[in-house]
């Protein structure tokens, strides 16, 4: 007589709490707004050109902590800053495809090379260009305020429900 097991199906555990944040989340958040102050469009145009926080700050005449309280807890800001962060990402995406097949030529041309150092560049810039060498540098975040705390609440009632 065989032996047989019946396994009983039991809810997965993550998506049951990842429903119960979930649920939480939209409870606990106010509608966003997605208006930005003058001051706050300005840091982000200063941010984007590669400020620091405390550069950002003295240019348009606010602490180095206002500028760092915006970018860590307004949603409207955070999601304006990644909304631009990621439309100057796919405008220099773009230009570089205009470059791919001269890009490609010279490193076609540099693999022959007699000189192993600059075929070894060469060989790791096309790994690196078909993504087997390296990692993806793409920016990522929410780009609405309401997505952004929306995320926020989520990852505090995970945290208070971790702790």
């Amino acid at each position: 007589m065989q032996n047989t097991q019946i396994k009983l199906q039991r809810p997965d555990a993550k998506a049951d709490k990842s429903r119960q944040i979930e649920a939480q989340v939209e409870t606990q958040i106010e509608p966003a707004t997605d208006e930005l102050s003058a001051s706050q469009q300005s840091a982000i145009a200063f941010l984007l050109a590669g400020k620091s926080d405390g550069e950002t700050a003295k240019q348009i005449g606010v602490t180095r902590q206002t500028v760092n309280e915006w970018k860590n807890h307004n949603p409207a800001f955070i999601a304006s800053l990644n909304a631009r962060r990621l439309e100057l990402w796919e405008a220099h995406a773009q230009r570089l495809r205009g470059l791919v097949g001269a890009a490609v030529d010279a490193l076609e041309g540099t693999l022959d090379s007699c000189d192993a150092k600059v075929r070894q560049a060469a060989a790791v810039h096309v790994l690196r260009a078909v993504g087997l060498y390296g990692g993806d540098l793409q920016p990522s975040g929410e780009v609405t305020a309401a997505d952004v705390e929306r995320q926020q609440t989520r990852d505090e009632i995970t945290k208070s429900l971790v702790w």
